[in-house]
């Protein structure tokens, strides 16, 4: 469960969504947060964020989206939503991080605006596309050599079972490891992807091992470099059920 104080930033944050109060939503964030959104590119500082909220405003009003289902507890969590207007839906993935005040210093807003504005969808660049399916393939095939090498040596790494980021590709390489042995994270099923330049979103069916270990439902935020490297990583998902397996 996401911790109180976050889940209130999180839900005036919707609000100020909903009832497209500029000011409110810029209250949400920190001075100084980054982040990324579908229609708007890259965003830096509050302001920018007001300036896309007033631009989607204008360009979809009567929005209306909905949280179906949120995974992690904080500092980082991602939302999946569901946001429809005159009748079209479409889905995205929301990914926050939030600082120890409990506000916004990082939201990448990840969805399908073509879906709502009578357009062709977007389509995921074959890279982008190459490189998550190797990153999940190389982790399921356990072969940790291949999956390293899609990895930033600068990757920043948060994971939802430690509720810590950490950052090289050491880390990255342990956490890997850890996953598969310890933690008997078997298998990553990749459902759908959010995203079509360096910001991605993934929705992911975690299987436990057997036929008859345990399966859950998370997000994998990733952020790509120039290389097509993953450069940041934050895997969100409600890792209980897996704890409790691990142990048996």
């Amino acid at each position: 469960m996401l911790d109180p104080a976050l889940q209130a930033t999180f839900q005036s944050c919707l609000n100020a969504v909903r009832g497209g109060d500029i000011a409110a939503f810029e209250s949400c964030f920190r001075e100084g947060a980054e982040g990324y959104a579908s229609l708007a590119g890259a965003l830096h500082g509050a302001p920018a964020f007001g300036a896309a909220l007033k631009a989607l405003n204008e360009r979809l009003p009567g929005l209306a989206l909905e949280p179906m289902r949120t995974y992690g507890e904080g500092p980082e969590m991602a939302a999946r939503m569901r946001l429809a207007r005159d009748g079209k839906e479409a889905e995205g993935i929301f990914a926050f991080r939030f600082d120890p005040e409990g506000r916004i210093e990082r939201l990448v807003a990840l969805w399908e605006p073509g879906e709502l504005l009578g357009r062709a969808s977007g389509v995921l660049e074959p890279a982008a596309r190459a490189a998550v399916e190797a990153y999940f393939r190389t982790y399921n095939e356990d072969d940790e050599d291949a999956h390293m090498a899609l990895v930033s040596p600068a990757v920043v790494y948060f994971g939802a079972v430690s509720r810590m980021t950490a950052d090289g590709i050491e880390t990255a390489r342990g956490i890997f490891r850890t996953a598969h042995a310890r933690m008997g994270l078997k298998r990553l099923d990749p459902l759908c992807v959010f995203g079509t330049e360096h910001h991605l979103a993934v929705l992911v069916r975690i299987h436990g091992a057997g036929a008859a270990g345990p399966t859950e439902e998370g997000v994998w935020v990733f952020r790509l470099d120039a290389q097509r490297r993953f450069d940041r990583v934050s895997v969100l998902w409600n890792p209980g059920t897996f704890l409790t397996w691990a142990h048996k």
